[in-house]
């Protein structure tokens, strides 16, 4: 498997990032394919291999050859993202399988706008437009829908921040796909129709899945009722990679499970109505497990009824009306065990999920399959000014230059003449007693003060040297934002042309490259 943890972000405009290559990703799939076929390590009553092929004919209706998944948050997904779809959807066509989308309605929003550069004359503006309905403290799928009103005011809200580029971008497509959602229950679902709308111009569809429905599953069972030996493979899992990196402390990336004589935290949330979503711990005595949302009581199960894959059903009744979902790594390891043929990540995902690949080991002594990395970066095209970060620091360094030594950016002239050679000789008579008298302070501190002076007197009369260099100063940082506004490649993807997206999809694998 490929060193992930060397990746790096595209840096260019319109370069891509496929790891492994087009070639290996038809053979990680196979390869995954028949590894987890034959997985027999044990899982309740069952065994990893039966159940993921129950996962599978559940979601998808038939356990199909080929099923590549990935997943992300329901937000305003930037060109690197929507990467991993255009991807997925043609490695599954190549094969002749599924392309699925995993969406993760059980986090929170990062952000409660959508982010719009706009230009001010030369100058680019960032401007944040509210979303209807959304809080930043709820998860997404306790976000209600939009109603017809908050639509059609949001869209005019965003309208005006491109100006003419709102109709060139996929943006009338984004709010027209909103709009075709009939009967919507959330606004999750909103968010994937307008998704999908976009995305069937350029031919490309995948079956979203929402972790709402999926998630709560034989695999919850298995990390309730083993939470403390789970939690033990987590943890270790954890130092390995640390120790690995040379991390230190036990917080970073993410902190260890809890684990003490009475409680055991589980890679589970819980959260109920429009709560917030608190960690679940499970609290084991007398055969009795009691489940906890944050410090509330949840749940008491007896223990021996989390012994089958059949306990789902006794679990969810027992929690009504707390709603549980997994966390992160959790989720991962089930899609990448459970569900998939191969797992396409970001290079954030990548990365981290080497914590997956040893939890697999550990946990069921299986090795990890494989998993694939694409990202991409694209810019929106707004004018630059070309400035870099080197040419920055020249100018401050000019600017220092001026200010403590004006005679080198001055003409000869009858007012200033007297100063210069007064400096001069000032600056000859200290770096003389530096040499030969380092130890007159007195005099190698007159002779400073002489120079200070005529340096002071010097820009009294040329005001010009300072206050030019300080106005360019001001004006290259300005545009030095301007450019890493410009530069931004976490702009959401519907605010692109169909042009520059066009060149996205050319620059990827085609189908015909991932073919056997």
């Amino acid at each position: 498997m490929p060193d992930f943890s060397r990746l790096s972000t595209p840096a260019d405009d319109g370069e891509v990032l496929v790891v492994p290559s087009p070639k290996d990703l038809v053979r990680a799939v196979r390869d995954n394919y028949l590894a987890l076929k034959n997985a027999n390590a044990a899982f309740l009553d069952s065994t990893v291999s039966a159940c993921r092929r129950r996962t599978r004919e559940k979601l998808i209706g038939r356990d199909v050859a080929t099923v590549i998944v990935i997943g992300h948050q329901p937000e305003f997904i930037h060109p690197g993202v929507w990467a991993k779809h255009i991807v997925a959807f043609r490695l599954a066509q190549a094969a002749g399988g599924v392309a699925l989308n995993l969406v993760v309605d059980s986090d929170v929003p990062k952000k409660a706008a959508l982010e719009i550069p706009a230009m001010e004359g030369e100058r680019v503006q960032l401007v944040a437009v509210p979303i209807p309905a959304l809080n930043r403290h709820l998860v997404y799928e306790q976000t209600p829908a939009c109603t017809g009103e908050e639509i059609n005011g949001w869209e005019r809200s965003v309208r005006a921040v491109p100006g003419s580029r709102f109709d060139a971008s996929l943006m009338p497509s984004f709010f027209a796909g909103i709009r075709q959602v009939g009967n919507p229950r959330d606004w999750v679902e909103q968010m994937v129709g307008a998704r999908q709308a976009m995305e069937s111009e350029f031919g490309i569809r995948l079956d979203d899945r929402r972790v709402s429905d999926v998630a709560l599953g034989p695999w919850v069972v298995e990390l309730l009722r083993n939470a403390r030996r789970f939690a033990a493979s987590y943890n270790r899992s954890l130092a390995r990679y640390r120790a690995e990196r040379g991390i230190r402390g036990g917080r970073h990336p993410m902190p260890d499970l809890l684990v003490d004589d009475r409680l055991c935290e589980t890679p589970l949330w819980a959260y109920r109505d429009r709560g917030p979503r608190r960690r679940v711990f499970v609290e084991e005595g007398d055969g009795i497990l009691l489940l906890l949302a944050g410090g509330e009581s949840m749940a008491t199960i007896p223990g021996d009824a989390l012994t089958s894959c059949a306990a789902v059903a006794d679990v969810e009744k027992a929690c009504d009306p707390w709603r549980i979902r997994p966390r992160a790594l959790a989720l991962t390891l089930w899609a990448r065990l459970f569900l998939a043929d191969l797992f396409i990540h970001g290079i954030g995902g990548a990365k981290y999920d080497r914590i997956t690949d040893l939890l697999i080991d550990d946990y069921f002594g299986i090795a990890p399959p494989a998993m694939a990395c694409v990202s991409a970066t694209l810019h929106l095209g707004i004018p630059r000014h070309g400035l870099t970060a080197a040419g920055l620091r020249a100018l401050r360094r000019d600017l220092r230059d001026r200010q403590w030594n004006p005679q080198r950016h001055v003409s000869p002239a009858d007012d200033l003449e007297p100063l210069l050679w007064g400096r001069e000789a000032a600056l000859r008579k200290s770096q003389r007693l530096r040499e030969a008298e380092p130890r007159n302070r007195r005099a190698r501190r007159e002779a400073f003060q002489v120079i200070r002076s005529a340096s002071a007197e010097i820009l009294r009369r040329r005001p010009d040297l300072l206050h030019d260099r300080r106005r360019d100063l001001q004006e290259a940082i300005s545009h030095l934002e301007n450019d890493r506004l410009a530069r931004g490649r976490e702009y959401f993807f519907g605010l692109f042309d169909r042009q520059r997206l066009h060149e996205l999809l050319t620059a990827l694998p085609q189908t015909d490259d991932l073919r056997v």
